[in-house]
């Protein structure tokens, strides 16, 4: 009889643990496991900004320079007698009106300073 009870009395406080179990279960987080997801965030981060500045360094931009090399190359074809084409027709008679301004775009060097600059910023906001 007192085995009948000892195995009942066992049945019940296991059922008993297994209902209580999954309310109080939950995963220990360690602190360790914070640095870890915070040093992943980051270094993913810092892996899209790697790619947004690859991305940004093979795009071409017109810049200041590019304007007076196709100027000056306008001279020199106008000066040898070579046919000029009809845009290029149009952009030679404004320059020699005076019509055809500076042009807005940046030269390299501060075009180069201003993209090294909008990486830095992103670079920072990985934390």
């Amino acid at each position: 009889m007192s085995r009948f009870f000892a195995r009942c009395l066992s049945g019940v406080l296991l059922v008993w643990g297994v209902g209580l179990l999954p309310a109080g279960a939950s995963a220990q987080q360690f602190a360790t496991d914070r640095l870890f997801q915070r040093q992943h965030q980051k270094t993913h981060c810092l892996q899209d900004v790697k790619e947004r500045v690859e991305a940004e360094r093979s795009r071409s931009e017109h810049t200041a320079e590019h304007d007076r090399l196709i100027n000056n190359s306008l001279w020199f074809r106008f000066r040898k007698g070579v046919n000029l084409g009809e845009s290029e027709q149009r952009r030679f008679q404004q320059i020699r009106q005076g019509q055809h301004r500076k042009s807005p775009a940046l030269p390299q060097q501060q075009l180069f300073r201003q993209r090294a600059a909008q990486a830095r910023q992103l670079r920072q906001n990985c934390g």
